[in-house]
């Protein structure tokens, strides 16, 4: 499993998420399947802040769907498994 630490991720919605400046769309770290927020690197003023987050990639749907049956997560992405072949939680 590979993490990634972000200080801080700021959330938008899909209606906002299409309405920002290209240069803050392309800081996309993922999109939810849970909520279908969008996660970005970079501030807007339409986002909401998320300190101390961590993004988890698992290889293994089984581990993956364990993982999210048993902890608190912020959300979970399947969007992203054609492209990464992975499973990721935000936690």
């Amino acid at each position: 499993m590979k993490k990634y630490k972000f200080n801080k991720l700021y959330v938008v919605d899909a209606q906002d998420f299409f309405n920002l400046d290209t240069s803050i769309q392309n800081s996309l770290i993922f999109q939810g399947s849970k909520n279908w927020n969008f996660y970005l690197e970079k501030s807007c003023k339409e986002s909401d802040i998320i300190k101390d987050a961590t993004l988890l990639f698992f290889e293994k749907e089984d581990e993956f769907k364990k993982f999210i049956s048993k902890n608190e997560i912020i959300d979970y992405s399947l969007e992203h498994l054609d492209d990464l072949k992975s499973f990721l939680v935000l936690v």
